[in-house]
């Protein structure tokens, strides 16, 4: 830390105080917190989590008694995070793709590709829980290739669009969790509009009734913020 001393001459004569900032107790609940909010942004596996948390519950003996700064700590902690869960920047800004029909997910994977190689988001794509209609399940996905780009979860919903009272809870987590939200097609749109928000809805309008919602014409492809 710098504080301003003197001033002379018209010059600012500068005089480096340096203040050691030692870790407190107060320091210790807080790395835990990050610790805990680190681990599950990383995974779902409760075993995993309880790993991280006793790695850091082994090493507060010694942090009591040291003069190890909190940086320090949570420099070591991340590191056997990212070790343990295979992820390399748990902090990643997270893309979710609510994914619509089988033909369309070539297209997707497309699109997940150009964002990935552009903006290199950590994405996930999310498929119906079973087989419904036409739309795409986990196993099609993953026959595309999707799974090279994004990670594939199932959303818990039955029906074809997306209902958030039959949402997974990989799901909400990952919902709750993403910078940018992308729902494909207009079964999801008509799952979400008007319940969710914050989210871009790609669609073709495929009938009068959402048209007329949308205020555009039927067959009109769509690219919407709500």
């Amino acid at each position: 830390m710098v504080k301003l001393l003197t001033y002379v001459q018209n010059e600012f004569i500068i005089k480096a105080e340096v203040i050691k900032l030692k870790m407190e107790y107060d320091c210790l609940p807080c790395l835990f917190r990050q610790s805990l909010e680190s681990a599950r942004m990383v995974t779902d596996d409760k075993k995993i989590i309880k790993d991280i948390l006793k790695k850091y519950s082994k090493m507060l003996p010694e942090l009591i008694d040291s003069d190890a700064k909190a940086p320090m700590i949570s420099e070591e902690m991340q590191k056997y995070i990212k070790e343990i869960s295979g992820v390399d920047d748990p902090y990643a800004e997270e893309l979710l793709f609510i994914a619509d029909n089988t033909g369309e997910a070539v297209f997707d994977k497309l699109l997940i590709k150009k964002i990935k190689e552009d903006y290199n988001l950590k994405i996930t794509y999310a498929v119906r829980e079973t087989a419904i209609l036409n739309d795409i399940t986990a196993e099609g996905a993953k026959e595309l290739g999707i799974d090279d780009y994004a990670e594939i979860i199932k959303s818990g919903s039955r029906a074809p669009a997306m209902l958030m009272e039959s949402a997974s809870n990989q799901f909400l987590k990952h919902y709750q969790n993403a910078d940018l939200v992308i729902s494909k097609g207009q079964g999801n749109l008509e799952g979400l509009y008007g319940i969710e928000s914050e989210i871009y809805f790609l669609l073709k309008a495929k009938c009068e009734v959402i048209a007329e919602v949308l205020e555009v014409k039927k067959g009109d492809f769509v690219f919407i913020y709500r």
